[in-house]
């Protein structure tokens, strides 16, 4: 971007083998601490496009290895593979790989600075990530992996959208590029548009004081520059003083009001961070189940508080009938 740049810096790769594409076995590490990274959401990705392994941790606990997701037979020998790594709190990786060889790679994955140091009892909501059928792209996080003509006008959206103040508070958490022919031909079948390319682009807030470790919210984008749906972040054309940025409240402060507002018990209910359509603006919501009958029906009451002013917004009232399940575990039913 010109005046407003908001991107993270490429991947850092180290890697430690005696040949730098062996592989069939795994360690990854965190560069700093050197600790195994126990969930690293790694996958192996075949020809650059296609799903083709999980990797899992050994029983040695700091060793992978990987588990292809069909049992169909392959030749190897014949298809190009790539190690993908997309932990939300590293910067991500994209190795090329030779599965013929049988030892050991290892991998030092560099912290991403925007998502570390956040406080573990504020809320976290990232985009997730896109796995399809058989289809797994690769993972970027540069502004500049979007073509220039795209970027411009991408950045011009966000720009009319939010305005610079807000769009400076957001950050990349990445970019995934789509290419219909290659999930066709993944598939087996014509499910995408074919010849359309397009990316799927999430963006990210995070402001500690305020509880919030990463709230994200994401969009697609096609060749053409046509956007879909803008991300969930206040508009601006909607509520001007937003072009300035948005300055939320302390959480602790926030609870403050909540307590003398009285509507709610902040020791019985839990609390969400939201964008709330109806107010364009980021809402915190205290939900408190009120009661619950012999039926297991259960009702509750949802207060929407302004996270920038405290001020309440919105009262909501829910009735559920949930089925518990042998293990406790209980699931919501529409009524």
């Amino acid at each position: 971007m010109q005046n407003v740049r908001i991107f993270v810096s490429l991947a850092w790769l180290m890697i430690i083998s005696n040949s730098v594409e062996a592989q069939s076995f795994f360690k990854i590490l965190d560069k700093e601490s050197g600790a195994t990274i126990n969930y690293p959401n790694a996958e192996l990705v075949q020809d650059g496009f296609i799903n083709f392994a999980g990797i899992s941790l050994r029983s040695s606990k700091e060793v992978f290895s990987y588990t292809p997701w069909s049992d169909q037979p392959l030749e190897k020998s014949n298809h190009q593979f790539f190690l993908s790594i997309n932990h939300s709190k590293y910067l991500p990786e994209w190795i090329e790989v030779d599965l013929m060889k049988s030892d050991t790679l290892t991998v030092l994955l560099r912290p991403d600075s925007k998502q570390n140091g956040l406080g573990k009892e504020a809320i976290y909501q990232n985009c997730g990530e896109p796995i399809y059928k058989k289809y797994y792209p690769r993972p970027f996080r540069e502004w500049e992996d979007l073509p220039k003509e795209l970027l411009e006008k991408v950045e011009t959206k966000l720009l009319d959208a939010f305005g610079p103040g807000l769009l400076k508070q957001l950050y990349l958490s990445s970019i995934y590029r789509f290419v219909a022919d290659e999930m066709n031909q993944a598939e087996g079948r014509i499910v995408y548009q074919p010849g359309e390319v397009g990316y799927r682009i999430c963006l990210s807030y995070s402001n500690p004081k305020a509880g919030i470790s990463q709230y994200s919210s994401d969009f697609y984008v096609n060749s053409s520059g046509h956007i879909s749906k803008l991300p969930n972040f206040p508009n601006i054309n909607l509520r001007p003083s937003f072009s300035k940025g948005i300055d939320l409240l302390d959480f602790s402060e926030l609870k403050k009001k909540v307590e003398l507002d009285g509507e709610i018990d902040l020791e019985k209910s839990n609390s969400d961070f939201q964008y709330f359509a109806r107010s364009n603006s980021f809402v915190w919501v205290f939900t408190q189940i009120m009661k619950e009958n012999k039926n297991g029906i259960q009702s509750s009451k949802s207060v929407y508080y302004d996270a920038e002013t405290g001020r309440k917004l919105a009262i909501f009232f829910d009735e559920n009938e949930f089925f518990y399940h042998f293990d406790g575990i209980s699931v919501a039913l529409d009524n």
